[in-house]
Order: structure tokens, then sequence, then C-alpha cells
């Protein structure tokens, strides 16, 4: 036998650093592939399920300006190098993706500053990319893991304040 599930979630409820969401639906089925009646409808007091984020950290869908260069393995200046520049598609205490049109790659370590304009002054991170796709027109989307050295406390106070901040004003952003 064999369950088909279309559900619709709602998600409304902060708990902890998790979000909360529940499923919506009317939409399971039950197929049995070897009886004659292939498809029945389950009773609607069945189709309440509960799930909840497993991210360790909220991900904020935002658009922040972010400079980068190259670093060592323990976040020191690598070269002198000038500044890249991306733009974030989203952003957590745990990392950030950024769209770029410069040549980076799986593994390297990199500097990073993210400006926000609700945050005084620049987030400065260090990081190492897990992971680069390309993208269309040449630019590449970099995901940006932050070392566990790689953001001084108070920035990382900051930080945090601003995306729960966000998400308690709007929890599905």
């Amino acid at each position: 036998m064999w369950l088909r599930l279309d559900l619709e979630f709602s998600c409304d409820k902060l708990v902890g650093r998790m979000l909360r969401c529940r499923a919506l639906g009317s939409g399971i089925q039950k197929i049995d592939p070897l009886a004659s009646s292939k498809v029945t409808s389950m009773p609607q007091d069945h189709t309440s399920i509960e799930v909840i984020e497993k991210r360790r950290f909220l991900r904020l869908s935002d658009y922040f300006k972010v400079g980068f260069q190259p670093a060592g393995e323990f976040g020191e200046k690598k070269d002198d190098s000038t500044e890249e520049v991306g733009f974030s598609k989203n952003l957590s205490l745990g990392g950030v993706a950024f769209v770029t049109e410069a040549e980076v790659s799986t593994s390297d370590y990199i500097r990073a500053t993210i400006q926000i304009p609700e945050i005084d002054g620049l987030i400065e991170v260090v990081g190492q990319v897990i992971r680069v796709m390309p993208r269309p027109e040449g630019k590449s989307e970099v995901a940006l893991k932050f070392l566990p050295f790689g953001i001084d406390e108070d920035q990382r106070n900051k930080l945090e304040l601003f995306i729960y901040d966000h998400f308690l004003k709007d929890p599905l952003a």
C-alpha cells in the first residue's frame, strides 16, 4: 500500500530557533496496488501533520552587498588582491549564499563583509566555500559557511538580533 500526499503548509510559529509549520490538507489518498479499487480517500481527521524546520539556523532571504577576498585557512589575508563584490541570496548565523561574477572555487577560504543597512557598520566574517553553482550570464551562486572563529561575538549578536527581529515581524519571509 502507498500513500499519496498533496499538502499545503501554514508556518506561523517561531519556537526557539525553529519555525513550526502545520500541514493543511485533504489531499491524502491510500493507494492499494493489489485491490480492484486503487484510490481511497482518507478521513479528514488524519490529515493534520506538524513539520518543524530542521536547519540549525533560520535563513533570511534578502539582498545585501557582500564584499569578499581570498583568505588563509585561519582567516588571515592571503594576498593584496582587490575586494570582489556579490549580492546575498540568503543569510543565516551559519553562512551566506550570494551571487557574484568573480571566480570562486569550492573549499576556498574567504574573508567577507556583509553590508546590512539596518545594522551600524559592516558584519565581518571568515568562511569556507561549500558550494558554487553556475548561473546565467557568467555569474555563480556561492554558499559560504562561516568558520567557528569566523565571526566576532558582538557582530554575531547583532546579526542574530536582526534575523530574529525580522522573523518575528514576518515569520514567512
